[in-house]
């Protein structure tokens, strides 16, 4: 019983009005005395404090979330994003650990590239939470179970991109063999529109394969995340801005990081929605940004 209560206190803010004792035990079908005791051992334990007002009900004064968390039975919530590989992404890791931390819920925070990928994970259940442009989430919500969480708004998500070249082709010529990768919902948009007027092939490999076929001379060209793709891809390649032009022309959703969780909430994922603050996530990321948050995740 108290593990049913802890559940549903989760989902409430100090301060609110939580009822009377025999209103659960109706709810629950058990006598008064059980939910009685359970209150007790939540109060005992100092995962909350609540106060009687007489006729007005009885009020939570007091809750420890990661006492109440441990109390539901619950673990971890698992979360996923793209592997960090500037400030903008650093800042979305560090938001998110300290806002899960702010909260009590313990966080695990994984790294999975490419959209469909988490997407499908949120799906399947293997996930609970995921980071993703407003884009892909636009487009995946159409035709999967999965709803928004939160909006972080714009330029919370990877803004910067770059064209990758093999050292001896030239962007002007004709047939062009550009590289997409079939897990990321944002790169293939962003190839497309880069090339949009040249007359190119484009080829679907993933990211680990792309530095192969650029060394054995099979790929001429892909559109990477401007501050990741010098570490990432071999040194032998020429790397372009992606101009302003083509930038303005680009979905604005693109640069919007959304949260995303199944469509039907699991108790923990329904406690996170309620518990989690995207404004302590915005300011982390901010901060990080600016030099004042050193990222930790």
């Amino acid at each position: 019983m108290a593990q049913t209560l802890a559940l549903f206190l989760l989902r409430r803010n100090e301060g609110d009005r939580i009822g009377r004792i025999r209103d659960y035990a109706g709810r629950l079908k058990c006598g008064n005395g059980t939910v009685q005791a359970a209150f007790s051992l939540l109060e005992e334990c100092g995962a909350i404090e609540t106060e009687a007002r007489g006729h007005l009900g009885t009020y939570l004064v007091r809750a420890d979330i990661s006492l109440l968390w441990k109390v539901a039975g619950l673990g971890a919530v698992t979360a996923a994003m793209p592997m960090p590989s500037g400030l903008q992404s650093e800042g979305l890791a560090t938001g998110l650990r300290r806002a899960f931390q702010q909260s009590g819920i313990p966080l695990n925070l994984t790294f999975i590239q490419g959209s469909h990928s988490r997407v499908n994970a949120l799906v399947d259940r293997r996930l609970d939470l995921i980071a993703m442009s407003r884009l892909a989430f636009d487009r995946s919500s159409q035709e999967l179970p999965i709803k928004l969480m939160g909006d972080l708004g714009t330029q919370t998500y990877t803004g910067k991109y770059c064209i990758l070249l093999r050292r001896d082709a030239s962007l002007d010529s004709t047939g062009l063999r550009v590289a997409i990768d079939p897990r990321s919902m944002d790169q293939e948009v962003i190839c497309r529109q880069v090339f949009a007027r040249k007359r190119v092939e484009y080829i679907y490999a993933s990211y680990p394969l792309m530095n192969k076929l650029f060394e054995r001379g099979d790929l001429d060209a892909t559109v990477w995340h401007g501050e990741d793709a010098p570490r990432r891809f071999s040194r032998d390649l020429k790397v372009f801005p992606v101009s302003r032009d083509i930038m303005d022309d680009l979905p604005k959703e693109l640069s919007r990081a959304a949260l995303a969780v199944y469509q039907q909430n699991s108790e923990p994922v329904s406690a996170v929605c309620h518990r989690i603050s995207l404004d302590w996530i915005i300011k982390s990321q901010a901060e990080v940004i600016s030099g004042q948050l050193v990222p930790s995740y």
